[in-house]
């Protein structure tokens, strides 16, 4: 299931409408979740990279949750390889690995016992994100790691845009 078009295949679940909410046919689902959950195309080009580098985490968590924003709002992307996951180097696997994202406060790393913020732009090139994530799979934290050339994602203005919106309650 792509996070932004929210189509899902078949026999797999679809959109939660618990609530019993559901949209008119003039308002498209896109138009909804880019205005909720503005950061879900740079989660999607996150993803879509690691699969390209043959990183799958376990968990790949998207959302908005209670936080330090405006409004008291965060937006997040968590991407989980958990302790014994063998995408992970025999040396790494016991801590397990998290890649954590927030609007608010950029990326950063996270292991059993260590928390570290990475060095690299809010909205990094995700094949840049990629080639760190293979290197803390490999490596873990105990070997720093500098991209060869800093990259921010193409698309990052725009997203960076939509997230002042939201930060702004422009939703």
């Amino acid at each position: 299931m792509s996070a932004v078009e929210g189509t899902c295949a078949a026999g797999t679940a679809g959109k939660d409408t618990s609530d019993g909410i559901q949209l008119s046919g003039a308002t498209s689902t896109h138009t909804v979740v880019a205005a909720f959950m503005p950061h879900l195309p740079y989660g999607d080009a996150v993803h879509a990279e690691l699969a390209e580098w043959e990183l799958h985490p376990e968990v790949l968590e998207a959302g908005v949750r209670a936080g330090r924003g405006p409004g008291g709002r965060e937006l997040f992307l968590r991407l989980v390889w958990p302790a014994g996951h063998v995408d992970l180097a025999e040396s790494v696997r016991p801590d397990g690995l998290t890649l954590a994202w927030s609007h608010i406060t950029g990326w950063s790393v996270h292991t059993l016992d260590v928390g570290l913020p990475l060095d690299v732009d809010e909205f990094v090139a995700p094949a840049v994100l990629a080639e760190y994530a293979l290197h803390l799979a490999e490596h873990g934290l105990d070997r720093a790691w500098v991209p060869e050339a800093p990259a921010r994602w193409e698309h990052a203005l725009v997203v960076e845009i939509a997230c002042v919106l939201f930060d702004e309650g422009g939703r």
